[in-house]
C-alpha cells in the first residue's frame, strides 16, 4: 500500500515497525503517553505503517490459528486497540486458498475457524479477499471444475454472510487456478462466479449452495 506523506509524517514514515511498537509499547506504563497526544490522522498513518503489509495476509499461516492471532498492538491499551482493530480488519486483504481434494469436494474448514475465532464484530469489519480456487483436474479439460467452482464459490460466500460480513462492502481477488496452463483462461470464469455469488446471496439453499447449479450435486465437506 503506497502512502504519500508531508511535513512531520514524512519522518514517521521513515520508522521501521521495531521504533513504532517501543513507542505503542511505552503506552503500556502512562496514563497518557504523548502518542495519544497525536492528531488523529498522524496516529492512524503510524498504525497503517506498523500493520499493513505490501501483501495480503495469509490465513493458511499458522500463526493465524494456532498463535495469538491478532497483532501485539491490539493489546496495548483500550484506545489504540479501538483505533488500530478498524485498519488491521478493513484495509487488510485476507488470503485463502481452497484446495479440493476430490471432484465435488471443497473444504472451507480453516477459513470457518477463523470467522468463527474473530467473531461477528471484527467480522463485520473485513472488506478485502484474496481467494485461490485449486482443483483436481486435468489442464486439457474444460468442464469438470466449472460446477465444482460455482458451487465453491457459493459455498464461500453463504459462509462470509453466515459470519457477519457485509456482502455488500466486500471486495474478493480471485486468481483462479493455481495451475499456470489453467490460470488465465479460468480466472474470469471464477471472478464472474464469486461476483454473482456476492450480488444475489438470497438465491443460495443453506444446504445445496446455488440453486442455478441443479444439473450438479455437490458433496461438499466445507463447516459453511
Amino acid at each position: 500500500m503506497a502512502l504519500n506523506f508531508s511535513g512531520p509524517a514524512q519522518q514517521l514514515h521513515r520508522w521501521n515497525n521495531n521504533n513504532a511498537f517501543d513507542i505503542f509499547a511505552a503506552i503500556a506504563n502512562n496514563q497518557r503517553a504523548p502518542f495519544l497526544n497525536l492528531p488523529a490522522e498522524l496516529r492512524n498513518d503510524i498504525y497503517r505503517l506498523t500493520l499493513i503489509g505490501e501483501g495480503p495476509i495469509n490465513l493458511m499461516d499458522g500463526n493465524l490459528f494456532n498463535g495469538p492471532g491478532e497483532p501485539a498492538l491490539l493489546a496495548v491499551c483500550k484506545q489504540t486497540r479501538e483505533e488500530a482493530i478498524r485498519i488491521w480488519y478493513e484495509e487488510n486483504a485476507f488470503e485463502y486458498e481452497e484446495t479440493s481434494m476430490a471432484f465435488g469436494r471443497f473444504d472451507w474448514t480453516l477459513l470457518a475457524d477463523w470467522l468463527r475465532r474473530i467473531g461477528r464484530e471484527r467480522c463485520e469489519k473485513l472488506q478485502r479477499f484474496v481467494l485461490s480456487y485449486q482443483a483436481p483436474t486435468s489442464p486439457r479439460s474444460n468442464f469438470p471444475h466449472k460446477p465444482g467452482a460455482e458451487n465453491a464459490a457459493a459455498s464461500f460466500v453463504r459462509g462470509l454472510r453466515q459470519a457477519g460480513v457485509r456482502l455488500q462492502s466486500v471486495v474478493v481477488e480471485a486468481p483462479g487456478f493455481q495451475d499456470v496452463k489453467m490460470s488465465e483462461d479460468f480466472r474470469p470464469l471464477w471472478k464472474m462466479y464469486i461476483s454473482r455469488a456476492l450480488a444475489r446471496p438470497a438465491i443460495m439453499i443453506p444446504d445445496e449452495g446455488l440453486e442455478s447449479s441443479k444439473r450438479y450435486k455437490t458433496m461438499d465437506k466445507h463447516r459453511f
